[in-house]
């Protein structure tokens, strides 16, 4: 349609052919590779949608002309068309060609896509934050990276923004917070910048805190890794600083307790007064769940030793590996495993409280 629209702008149909090879053509059919970078798909919450529409859509909702808030995303052809109709001149139709190419180029040099193969590090900000999104499944806020790479080319103020939009996006993931008005605030964000330094701060510390207590698989294994990642990057004796991300996530104190945790240590309440049998067992339920009785694992363990005691956990039994053949991690490692074979074994609802204490201090050190 936009080159159709040329063809009725442009003085010369030769012109108009050469444009659409120095634009169009080079930027989404030049090559094999090319073509295919722009037909693959990327799952954005419970919808596969190719790399192409992606980028139209971004472009529309930075331009202004698709409302994410009243368009459907099976409309955005008709209203391409319906703009493209409305322009009246060669330099208006030029200019748009122009503009989409260069988000174009923008969205496949920094748009990245991973894989369980994919190294991650630390530093890298911005696969950072586009992991997390890749994680989180939302493309949402692509029309916000593609316009601050367009117009901020100063790189710490892009880090700058980047990392408050991740801030936005963990603390929220934390605390389980709807993603339904993300469309709405990425307009925001486009149109006053200011919006993100409120938003990234919405969110106080006590319920990041009380959220940890709580957490699901699938946040708490993204927050595992990068917590390991940053350490990683903080610290030398690391010699590997980039880690794919295919670990398996493991309850320390099984979720599955009560056929071999028998024994629940004597405990108070805030009070000090001592809690009832079935207060310390209700206790125990929940610490289950705390971030700090979850570590990865580079594989899963047997599922007939997933439920056993530490001890045999740790160890393994027969041909089945325990934990400590699987720890290869920092938060594993030095943060369960060390302690055990220095004598610590070990490990209850005090264990778990410590360490979500830690994680808590390195999750908020981050985000």
């Amino acid at each position: 349609a936009l080159f159709q629209r040329a063809l009725q702008l442009f003085d010369d149909q030769d012109e108009v052919v050469d444009f659409y090879s120095r634009t169009w053509k080079a930027t989404f059919l030049q090559d094999e590779d090319t073509t295919s970078f722009w037909d693959a798909s990327r799952i954005t919450g419970r919808l596969m949608r190719d790399n192409i529409e992606i980028l139209l859509h971004s472009v529309g909702v930075i331009d202004g002309f698709y409302n994410p808030e009243l368009h459907r995303l099976e409309d955005l052809g008709a209203i391409y068309k319906k703009r493209i109709e409305n322009y009246t001149t060669r330099d208006e139709v030029e200019a748009f060609i122009n503009e989409i190419c260069a988000y174009a180029k923008l969205y496949r040099d920094n748009i990245a896509s991973f894989s369980n193969t994919s190294l991650l590090s630390f530093d890298d900000y911005m696969a950072r934050l586009l992991h997390i999104l890749d994680v989180l499944q939302v493309t949402t806020f692509h029309p916000f990276i593609l316009f601050i790479l367009k117009n901020h080319e100063d790189e710490n103020k892009r880090v700058e923004i980047f990392k408050k939009l991740e801030v936005f996006l963990i603390r929220r993931m934390i605390v389980g917070a709807e993603t339904k008005n993300y469309n709405k605030v990425c307009v925001e964000f486009i149109n006053n910048l200011s919006d993100l330094d409120d938003k990234s701060t919405e969110i106080n510390n006590d319920r990041i805190y009380t959220s940890l207590k709580k957490i699901e698989n699938k946040p708490a294994t993204l927050l595992l890794f990068w917590v390991e990642l940053r350490r990683r990057a903080s610290d030398s004796r690391f010699d590997t600083k980039e880690l794919k991300y295919n670990y398996s996530l493991e309850h320390v104190m099984p979720q599955k307790w009560e056929q071999f945790w028998t024994e629940i240590p004597i405990k108070t309440k805030m009070t000090g007064e001592a809690m009832s049998v079935e207060e310390s067992i209700q206790d125990r339920w929940d610490k289950v769940y705390w971030i700090g009785n979850m570590t990865l694992l580079t594989t899963s363990l047997n599922s007939s030793l997933r439920n056993f005691v530490f001890t045999k956990k740790m160890e393994g039994e027969g041909r089945k590996k325990g934990v400590k053949s699987y720890a290869s991690l920092s938060i594993t490692k030095d943060d369960i495993v060390t302690p055990f074979e220095q004598g610590d074994r070990i490990w209850d609802e005090v264990k778990i409280a410590t360490r979500t204490n830690q994680l808590t201090t390195e999750i908020l050190a981050i985000w």
